[in-house]
């Protein structure tokens, strides 16, 4: 079960990033890919600004919160984020993390990770704020 539901949280995800790659969102090199299995990342993707904005305004953001398991994703938020933490524990959604990022000309990267790398998390989305 575990696997298929990070092979069907990844696809989403890469089918939201050909989608807006197909229809001209932005060029193909603002979204970058990153694999890094000796950090612990086996496969993601950073948005840059543009790209996390359109990002923000498609489905995708929907689509995180529905099939990404809270309890396996990790998230690592800007400082200026304003999104409500209390005791190390986010109390928003990843599509809430993607379109705080939107909102505020800012650029998340989302990843399939090593659980035993990443503390137990098997996704990392990971918020950038200007």
């Amino acid at each position: 079960m575990r696997i298929k539901t990070a092979v069907a949280s990844l696809g989403i995800a890469l089918a939201g990033a050909a989608a807006m790659v197909t229809v001209g969102a932005a060029s193909a090199a603002a979204v970058n890919p990153v694999i890094e299995p000796a950090q612990g990342v086996y496969f993601g993707l950073e948005f840059d600004p543009a790209e996390t904005a359109a990002l923000g305004n498609s489905a995708i953001p929907g689509l995180l919160t529905q099939f990404l398991p809270v309890e396996r994703t990790g998230f690592v938020l800007d400082d200026d984020s304003v999104l409500p933490v209390v005791d190390g524990l986010l109390y928003a959604t990843p599509g809430a993390v993607v379109n705080e990022a939107a909102a505020r000309q800012g650029q998340v990267g989302i990843a399939l990770v090593d659980p035993v790398v990443a503390g137990g998390y098997q996704f990392l989305i990971v918020q950038d704020l200007p």
